[in-house]
């Protein structure tokens, strides 16, 4: 299993080919070919593990773990990996935090991995990107799909089925691992960090991140300040 903490690679498992980047894990069962490719500056994650079950044949097991899948609370992931990377971890906390990742992987789709794709929709790629590029300033997705010629609805729909999530809490969840990384790692204002993820009060983003982080900002800042 590779879980990426900074950067981006792209890789091919088998026939199948995807990219590794915060917040998803990528699983490669033994004797399969993965080829990866550094698509930006990387540092992750390498664990090697071994599944048990009764009653399935180890073939059958490695033959459903190819695959990634995705993380959506990137708060909890992101000390997760803080605790996991620090040195002289005892074996038995290491072995609680990995299992802790496993089911922060696999609650989205309990039982199953999301299956790589033998197919791609490389004009939601660019959505993607476009959204990224934009995300902490001023943007309209209304815009961004007049300019790739599909309306609104459509967006949505081909951006959620591409990538399980709608093209506003794929923003959402950027501008909040933003906030994230300035709450632990400055002491800006919650108005300074608000004016620099994209919106326009500290109130709201306040409001916003107690509501999809389960913890006020303040409350954040006091557990993972660096």
């Amino acid at each position: 299993m590779f879980a990426p903490v900074q950067g981006k690679f792209s890789f091919q498992i088998g026939l199948h080919t995807g990219v590794g980047e915060f917040g998803r894990v990528v699983v490669c069962p033994p004797n399969t070919d993965f080829a990866r490719t550094v698509m930006e500056p990387l540092s992750f994650h390498f664990f090697h593990f071994r599944v048990e079950a009764a009653s399935l044949s180890q073939r059958e097991i490695e033959g459903s773990l190819s695959g990634w899948l995705d993380i959506g609370d990137h708060a909890r992931v992101r000390s997760t990996y803080r605790f996991i990377g620090q040195p002289g971890l005892q074996p038995e906390l290491l072995e609680h935090f990995l299992n802790d990742l496993w089911l922060l992987a696999t609650t989205k789709a309990p039982g199953n991995l999301a299956v790589l794709s033998d197919t791609t929709d490389p004009l939601m790629e660019e959505a993607k990107k476009r959204i990224a590029k934009s995300a902490f300033g001023p943007i309209s997705l209304r815009t961004i799909a007049s300019s790739l010629a599909l309306t609104p609805v459509q967006l949505t729909r081909r951006f959620r089925s591409a990538f399980g999530v709608a093209p506003l809490d794929f923003l959402t969840e950027l501008r909040l691992e933003k906030a994230c990384l300035l709450l632990s790692d400055t002491y800006e204002t919650l108005e300074e960090i608000a004016g620099q993820c994209g919106y326009e009060s500290g109130y709201y983003l306040s409001r916003l991140f107690r509501g999809r982080k389960g913890v006020s900002p303040s409350e954040y800042r006091r557990r993972f300040r660096v």
